[in-house]
């Protein structure tokens, strides 16, 4: 699914304009964002949890020149999806 698709989605299903759909849209993943600096986390029950974790320092090599390099540490996000996602995704589907 795309954002523009999300948008009309949300603007069909819940009555919203477009652009109040988009600044909805906008507004939620903000407050995702500032959560994950601020708290290294965020939890949408029934959805699942988005973590951040902090990556080390490691050596490796320049793939061009073969010579060594440090790639600096940094934060990744890890999302881990509940039972009940998990679950919808791998119900069998009944025609």
């Amino acid at each position: 699914m795309t954002k523009e698709a999300l948008i009309n989605r949300l603007a069909k299903n819940c009555g919203l304009s477009r652009v109040q759909s988009m600044s909805a849209i906008e507004e939620i993943f903000s407050a995702i964002t500032e959560s994950l600096k601020e708290n290294n986390k965020f939890n949408y029950t029934g959805f699942g949890k988005f973590d951040v974790r902090k990556r080390p320092a490691k050596a490796a090599r320049h793939p061009k020149t073969g010579k060594p390099i440090t790639i600096p540490p940094r934060n990744v996000i890890i999302f881990s999806p509940s039972p009940k996602l998990l679950s919808d995704l791998n119900r069998k589907k009944t025609r």
